[in-house]
């Protein structure tokens, strides 16, 4: 169940409505948007909720001037408001084409242009999700009611279409996706990779199976573009791999839009493991792709925690099957986002030099120093308002001192943070770091520690808190508070580090009650407040 609310707002569908029920903690139905403000403003509600808004032509009319057209500027205002309201607004316009009626507002073309202006305005809100009903299910609908004078039910096809998108939009926020593996051979292209021509592959305009591979692999580059990793892993020669991958005139995917590619004859759960543990994630962060249910069956029984999609051996089908999976929902596309695979390259190159330095005989410290590491600081007064920082509270499960925060709008309601970036020598990783706090009467409380996996063991957690202990000081206040949630695991990596250096948590302290180290930034990083 998702630990979130959800408000349907228009046309009543208790199909629907009683599938939602059993996926989140609540959920309320307003026939009219009118009824929802009224309602609304009557409650103190602090929770992240999800909106269904399902308007209808009634919705529509209330926008027309006189001369039935509809006034845009009103209507975007109402939706604005939803948007400010809910974390996700999922817009699925119920629609009627009347024969019988000659208003405007019932002209078909009159329809979907207005419609069309709504979707231009939003369709760059990562949190506006739109729903197109079947043109089909919409003659369907008017063809009924010039025949029978009632308005008939939306189809069964089109609410399972909304139940999934509702539920694929949260999911990510529970168990997200940062890693999808693919298998290459009959998956990525059709055939078996061979070092002495592409004579069996199947893979381009040639032909319409190699057309499907083709739009397989767009896909996946357009998952790339929305911030997952992609890997590769086959039992297969990885000279003739590489040779497709590079020198295959139509095959999209390319060497350096891979993170890794490890390609042998061991137990496939062998190398994803060793890609896993490269990449410095959690094995419930990886999906694994394969035409094959062997291999995810033995890919699945050594790594249970991994998310696992079985291809079907229809290839006409795979398309779909990767646009509707539940896990590759993903986050709107950044140039964050977008620069997440450079910036996981870069990290190699790190761990080679450090590797250099170590076979010369030269410490740890000595690697950090070399990074040349500049972590930038700035403030963001309201928290909820900054994508990026919700986006990191989200993808970020292994330094994590407090969750649930994200999802609690009362606690997060005069709270700030201080959000932190790194560069290096090799290049800038962008945000790794976030800091929530508030100041309640004598107490700097702070509420939040959020650390990318990219920048561990780097000692950046021991800067975040050297900063923030400097900000209560300046602050006069007499006590600190470091909240940490008491449900949080026991190797979540952020509560390892405050019991190893002694800092209690959920109790007000005194300087006297802090350990002197934490006072002293590491001398291999260098700071800068913004």
């Amino acid at each position: 169940m998702f630990d979130v609310s959800l408000f349907i707002i228009g046309q009543s569908h208790p199909k629907l409505k009683n599938k939602l029920k059993s996926k989140f903690k609540k959920v309320y139905q307003y026939n009219h948007l009118e009824l929802f403000h009224n309602e609304i403003s009557k409650k103190n509600h602090n929770e992240l909720s999800d909106c269904i808004f399902l308007p209808d032509l009634n919705f529509f009319q209330e926008f027309l001037n006189e001369k039935g057209e509809l006034q845009t500027e009103n209507l975007f205002k109402e939706i604005d408001k939803l948007l400010i309201f809910f974390e996700n607004v999922i817009f699925s316009p119920i629609l009627n084409y009347d024969f019988l009626n000659k208003h405007p507002l019932y002209s078909w073309d009159n329809i979907f242009l207005e419609i069309n202006s709504i979707i231009k305005k939003y369709r760059n809100n990562e949190n506006f999700i739109y729903i197109e009903e079947v043109k089909e299910d919409i003659l369907e609908r008017a063809k009924l009611r010039s025949i029978l004078m009632f308005n008939s039910k939306v189809s069964n096809g089109h609410l399972e279409h909304i139940f999934s998108t509702v539920i694929r939009a949260n999911y990510q926020k529970i168990e997200p996706v940062k890693l999808i593996i693919v298998d290459a051979d009959n998956t990525l292209w059709g055939g078996i990779a061979s070092e002495d021509s592409f004579e069996d592959i199947t893979l381009g305009s040639h032909s319409l199976e190699g057309e499907l591979f083709i739009l397989f692999q767009k896909q996946l580059l357009a998952l790339k573009e929305r911030g997952f990793l992609l890997a590769i892993c086959s039992k297969s020669n990885i000279h003739s791999t590489l040779k497709i991958i590079n020198k295959y005139p139509e095959c999209f995917l390319k060497e350096d839009h891979f993170v890794s590619i490890k390609c042998s004859w061991s137990p496939k759960s062998e190398n994803i493991k060793a890609i896993i543990s490269e990449l410095n994630l959690r094995t419930s962060s990886a999906l694994f792709i394969d035409d094959s249910y062997h291999e995810i069956d033995e890919v699945k029984s050594n790594l249970p925690s991994i998310k696992t999609l079985f291809l079907s051996e229809d290839i006409f089908s795979r398309p779909k099957q990767l646009r509707d999976s539940i896990f590759t929902t993903g986050e709107f596309p950044s140039e964050e986002s977008k620069n997440r695979t450079k910036s996981y390259k870069e990290n190699e190159r790190r761990l080679l030099d450090k590797e250099k330095l170590f076979d010369a005989g030269n410490n740890y410290e000595k690697w950090l120093k070399s990074l040349k590491t500049l972590v930038t600081s700035s403030l963001s007064i309201n928290p909820l308002e900054n994508k990026r920082i919700k986006q990191l509270s989200i993808r970020s499960r292994q330094f994590n001192t407090n969750p649930k925060l994200i999802k609690d709008i009362k606690k997060l309601a005069n709270s700030q943070a201080y959000t932190f970036n790194l560069k290096d020598k090799h290049g800038s990783l962008g945000l790794i770091g976030i800091a929530i706090f508030k100041i309640e009467k004598n107490i700097f409380e702070i509420q939040q520690i959020i650390l990318s996996c990219r920048s561990f063991s780097r000692d950046v957690e021991k800067l975040m808190i050297y900063f923030m202990l400097r900000k209560w000081e300046a602050s006069k206040l007499e006590f600190i508070k470091f909240l940490l949630d008491p449900e949080i695991e026991n190797d979540n990596y952020g509560k390892k580090f405050m019991l190893n250096n002694k800092i209690k948590t959920n109790h007000l302290l005194t300087k006297k009650e802090i350990p002197d180290h934490l006072f002293r930034i590491p001398n291999y990083l260098s700071l800068k407040d913004e």
